[in-house]
Order: C-alpha cells, then structure tokens, then sequence
C-alpha cells in the first residue's frame, strides 16, 4: 500500500502513514505561493497548518507571516528535476581571519537541483572556524602553522556526505599587503623620501595608542595633515590601522603565535626616528 506524508491529529509532528479514508484529509496538502513569489507554502488540510521545518526535523505549525522562516519551501517540475549524485565534491578552501566565505560545491550533474551552501549541513571537531543559516564559514583565531579542518558537508536532500578542508591563514599577510598600501600613500605624501614615508607609517599605525608626549619625543609628533590624507585616500586602510579595541592591537604570526604588532610598530618608529 502507498503511504504519504501525514498531518498529525494532535500535535505538530507529521509521519508516514497508510492511505487509508479515515485519514484522507490528514494526507492532502496545498501548495500555494509564498511572500518570495517562486516558493511555496504547503498547508495541510486536516490541521489547516503549514509544513515547517526547523532544520533537523519536519513538523507543521501555523503560518506565521511576519517571520515564515522554515515555512518557505521550493518546488521543481519533474521535467526539470535532476538529484545531486555521488560523484560532486567541494573544493578545498583557504580563508582569512574573521573573513566569511561560500563553500563552492562541484555538483554532478550539472542540472542538480538545491545544492546551495545553504542545502548542506556542516560537522567539524575544532572552534577555528564557524558556519551560519547560509552555509558561509568563517575563519576564527587558529592556533598552529597552516592548520587545515576537515569538514563534513551533509546534503540534506540525499543525505550524501563529502569532506573538504578549509586552512585558515596567519593575519600576517593581510597585514604586510595593507603595510604596502599605507607606504605608497605615505611615498605620495609631499614627495617623501623613504625614510620619511617609513616613518609616516609607523607613525601612523602606533597613533591611536602610543600617542604620549614620551612617544612623541623618541619616535616623532604624529602628522596629522597624513592621517588626513590616509582617511581621504583608503578609508578601507584607515580602519584597518585605527585601534577600537585591544584585539585590534594583535595579528597572528605563521606558528600560531600573537605580536602585538601596534607596539612593534611603534618600536621600529623610535628606532628609525633615532637613526
């Protein structure tokens, strides 16, 4: 006997049931366009509740339009239908500190249906990387050289399982290429010379923390017709290099180690200033 999707006749659950008179109408539902115009709401005919699901289970509840999340579904032609096999994967991944990327899923076939970052769910064993409702990762504080995590992508459509592993890299990097752009802002400056826009930089970068008149006398005054300049030029580069938090004061070396890198900065200024 075929079974189908059920309503449940006294609670929110749904389940498979037998086919049968006395339960017809718990076994019909109605689809009808959604708030987005191409999904679907799909609402059971006995409780009168829409199909919900919260992510790790299927049950029904009322429509609750301000907020249908879960509640929104999407439907395909059959003649457009294709399900994801087992031959896809998902590339290997590298990302940054506190950036946020899209896995990229090689779906096979081609005209797979719902394979999205969002169709998948995610299991990993560390806390260097985290996932949100998009199926995006993001890169936390890692804690030795190049670490890779593994992590297992679930299709929630198939229940087809891949591995892939995403390496978070050392802020380093990041830091020496932005290093880069306030230089060459600082060389553009009144035609410095390379010690001048040296010094500019490093000045710049310790502003907002070694900013005494101590600091000023070992390292130099902090010009801020510069800090001017910087902010109209890059404001990417002008945030990046001001301090709103003691966090901001640190960067991740390759080993996995923490510099505090305003003070090296600021170290180097009164070097190079004394020179």
């Amino acid at each position: 006997m075929s079974k189908c999707l059920a309503g449940g006749t006294s609670s929110d659950s749904v389940s498979l049931v037998d086919i049968s008179i006395s339960n017809e109408d718990r076994c019909k539902w109605k689809f009808q366009r959604g708030p987005e115009g191409v999904c679907e709401i799909i609402t059971n005919k006995y409780t009168n509740k829409v199909l919900y699901n919260s992510g790790t289970s299927i049950s029904t509840q009322y429509y609750n339009q301000s907020n249908p999340t879960g509640q929104i579904w999407r439907a395909a032609s059959v003649d457009y239908y294709s399900e994801l096999n087992s031959s896809f994967y998902i590339s290997n991944m590298e990302i940054n500190i506190d950036e946020t990327k899209s896995p990229i899923i090689n779906k096979i076939p081609s005209n797979a249906l719902w394979v999205s970052p969002s169709d998948f769910s995610y299991s990993f064993n560390n806390t260097i990387v985290s996932t949100n409702n998009l199926g995006q990762i993001t890169g936390g504080k890692r804690k030795a050289k190049n670490e890779a995590i593994v992590i297992t992508a679930t299709h929630n459509v198939t229940g087809i399982s891949k591995t892939f592993s995403v390496t978070v890299k050392s802020s380093m990097q990041n830091v020496f290429n932005n290093i880069g752009i306030l230089y060459n802002i600082a060389k553009n400056y009144n035609s410095s010379t390379s010690q001048e826009a040296t010094l500019l930089t490093l000045q710049f970068i310790r502003r907002e923390k070694y900013n005494t008149i101590n600091w000023d006398t070992v390292a130099g005054n902090i010009d801020n017709n510069f800090v001017t300049t910087v902010y109209n030029t890059n404001s990417y580069i002008y945030e990046y290099f001001s301090v709103s938090s003691d966090s901001d004061l640190y960067i991740i070396d390759p080993s996995g180690g923490i510099i505090d890198f305003v003070h090296l900065c600021a170290t180097l200024n009164g070097l190079i200033y004394d020179s």
